[in-house]
């Protein structure tokens, strides 16, 4: 055959399988949502079940234990300070410092186990693939913790692994 009798079947339209604008709309939503997280409708709707941002469940900065949510319990953003809380019995703030100091491991060199005494508190950690980050310590489950570390356009929630934190130390 002879090259220009394949001509009409070059000009042949193709069908091609587009997506619906729904399907279109879908995908983008998918996308915006794995680079930048739950919308905050998603993230008060997680609260009001007890769960944080990442779908875990709410862990109690003081305790680092699960929140557990009451009938009476009102969840609603702080905006500014946080209110003061007022305890039935007066409590010494200056040894109530005192004490939890005390019970945290010193600066230096800690273990993994540590850090659940040190929700609050600044690490520095080292990966075993090399990397060094420093952070507040948000929260620790079983073989993760969560660190609030921050970087040039601000803050970042990391979670990360006991088995691929090679050393931590308490700063």
């Amino acid at each position: 055959m002879r090259n220009w009798m394949w001509l009409p079947l070059l000009c042949m339209p193709f069908a091609v399988f587009a997506q619906t604008p729904d399907e279109d709309e879908e995908r983008i939503e998918q996308i915006v949502r794995e680079r930048y997280g739950p919308t905050q409708t998603e993230i008060d709707a997680l609260a009001l079940q007890g769960l944080g941002p990442d779908g875990q469940p709410l862990i109690d900065p003081a305790t680092g234990l699960p929140v557990v949510l009451g009938a009476d319990m009102v969840l609603m953003p702080i905006t500014g300070a946080a209110p003061a809380v007022v305890a039935a019995a007066a409590i010494d703030p200056a040894a109530e410092a005192a004490a939890a100091e005390a019970a945290r491991p010193p600066v230096g060199p800690i273990q993994f186990e540590d850090l659940s005494k040190l929700v609050g508190q600044w690490v520095k950690l080292k990966t075993y693939n090399g990397r060094v980050w420093q952070g507040q310590v948000k929260a620790v489950k079983g073989n993760e913790v969560q660190l609030t570390v921050t970087q040039r356009s601000g803050a970042a929630l990391m979670t990360l692994k006991k088995n691929a934190i090679a050393s931590l130390e308490r700063i």
